[in-house]
């Protein structure tokens, strides 16, 4: 029972997950074109920018979330009420401290703005912008301890309805203020009203779902804290890496080349992102089942759910990384414009990160839920330190390409070996070197794809709307047919497909039921 529990809900945590983002993605795209018609590319690049700068901020928040995550695990599964109001009573003050601190630094920060925003044209009433953003981020601190509860306890689906509402609903309403008033502030202050909403919203589902918050004296004893802290700081030093690396590429845009090609680069950064929300909506809503799964230490069966998970997530990364080096730019061309395209170098830069990152997103899922962030800790502080001197030289060297590719060339020579090499020896208790081998094999695979389906665009001559549905078509038809025709064989596909039968099946029978009236919808 408690293994259909999992599988139904990671079900409904997947399936919410990746159809909202598909739902948010439509509105997002009319809203960025209107952004630009009725404001300026000036505007969406100080977005850009103070958007990265505030993320820098978040800082204080690294490790708390996670580590909140992980301590409830055991607790849920339990169903130990005492401990979870215990936690619930620490994240709180927790995370209140560190809304005060957010708050603090990023009013602290407002004499500098002009150090990192570099714009030919001027625009006014740059530090009200950036306060906005600021109290928009804040507000973010006031409830998440209550969403975390929820996520881990494979409930994230509720989660995701509410943050579809809030969205959609903000989403409109700031369409609403670029149309008839052109008013970039109205445009913040409604993103600082409807993330209160959501965390109103959110804390009071919490509240419904489990009662006996609502009148909670308990505490943690200060061993307890301790124990909790020593895993925040294990985190923190791994997210600060983090940050630096996620965080600092608008940064160096603005101040190397300009403010405004951060509003270039963010018009191919929307497509890439929301892709990217959908994987890591995608690992998020598996994890928790993943963490439940981990407690009960069956090590093998982690080994071949991971292996299942790898495979499938080097498939989809290498369909996307290949789709976007093909079909960004056309799709920029149609939808904006000449102007707004960049150039190909940049683009496969782009790709390249995206792979990169995609193709650990398996081993950063375990690392996540089996709690050897305590051994890799300070990895990704490297990375960050390599990504900072690469960024500065490759960026002065080559743009905004140099800069994109410092980041994928940093957790090349860091994260990427030293992780799964962790992971590997220290807890599925093997040598990491097939992994590794799978790697070459699959990085191999989507190299040769790129590549036919590159020659195929030049040899065909595609142009316009009719070319790029014909690359559409090509990156469709050969990623998938070509890893069809070489990965037919593996074991994994096997399983896959045989996981997918299962599923298939599971929705089917539970189908049946509710018709029946023997189940409750």
């Amino acid at each position: 029972m408690a293994e259909e529990s999992r599988t139904i809900n990671s079900l409904k945590n997947v399936a919410m997950n990746i159809s909202s983002q598909f739902l948010l993605l439509g509105l997002r795209f009319l809203g960025r074109t209107l952004f630009i018609r009725y404001l300026s590319v000036e505007y969406l690049g100080l977005d850009g920018l103070f958007s990265n700068v505030l993320s820098m901020l978040s800082l204080a928040d690294l490790g708390i979330t996670s580590a909140l995550n992980y301590a409830l695990y055991k607790p849920i599964r339990e169903n130990d009420q005492e401990r979870i109001k215990q936690l619930m009573d620490f994240f709180k003050k927790v995370y209140l401290i560190i809304a005060a601190f957010v708050l603090i630094m990023g009013l602290a920060l407002v004499p500098f703005l002009h150090l990192i925003v570099n714009l030919d044209n001027a625009v006014p009433h740059v530090r009200l912008y950036y306060v906005l953003m600021l109290l928009s981020v804040v507000m973010t601190y006031l409830f998440v301890y209550k969403s975390a509860l929820i996520i881990a306890s494979q409930k994230e689906y509720l989660v995701t309805r509410i943050t579809l509402f809030t969205q959609f609903l903000k989403l409109l309403v700031q369409i609403g203020v670029l149309v008839l008033w052109q008013n970039f502030a109205l445009y913040l202050v409604v993103q600082i009203v409807i993330e209160l909403i959501d965390n109103l919203i959110v804390s009071r589902t919490a509240d419904k779902l489990y009662p006996y918050l609502k009148h909670n004296d308990a505490t943690l004893e200060k061993g307890e804290r301790k124990g909790i802290l020593e895993n925040i700081k294990s985190i923190f030093i791994y997210r600060f890496g983090g940050i630096i690396m996620n965080n600092t590429t608008d940064i160096f845009i603005s101040v190397i080349v300009g403010t405004i090609y951060v509003g270039y680069y963010s018009n191919y950064l929307l497509i890439v992102n929301s892709i990217s929300s959908m994987f890591n909506l995608l690992f998020s809503s598996l994890s928790a089942s993943i963490g439940n799964k981990n407690a009960d230490s069956d090590r093998e069966g982690q080994q071949n759910i991971f292996n299942l998970i790898f495979f499938a997530d080097q498939w989809l990364v290498s369909f996307c990384s290949i789709s976007f080096f093909v079909l960004l730019s056309p799709f920029i061309r149609l939808w904006l414009g000449d102007k707004f395209v960049m150039s190909n170098f940049i683009v496969f830069t782009i790709a390249l990160q995206f792979f990169v990152t995609g193709i650990m997103s398996a081993t950063t899922m375990y690392r996540n839920t089996t709690g050897i962030f305590k051994e890799t800790k300070y990895a990704f502080l490297a990375t960050a330190c390599l990504n900072l001197i690469l960024g500065f030289t490759l960026g002065k060297l080559w743009g905004i390409a140099g800069i994109l590719l410092a980041a994928s060339l940093a957790r090349l020579l860091t994260t990427f070996w030293f992780e799964p090499k962790v992971l590997f020896e220290k807890y599925f208790k093997h040598s990491s070197l097939p992994f590794f081998q799978a790697i070459f094999k699959y990085t191999m695979v989507s190299l040769l794809e790129g590549g036919v389906i590159i020659g195929l665009s030049h040899l065909i001559g595609v142009a316009g709307i009719s070319g790029f549905i014909i690359q559409i078509i090509l990156c469709l038809v050969i990623v998938n047919g070509g890893n069809l025709l070489i990965y037919r064989r593996n074991p994994e596909f096997r399983q896959l497909l045989d996981y997918l039968d299962f599923l298939k099946g599971f929705i089917n029978s539970k189908r049946g039921l509710m018709k029946r009236g023997e189940e409750k919808p």
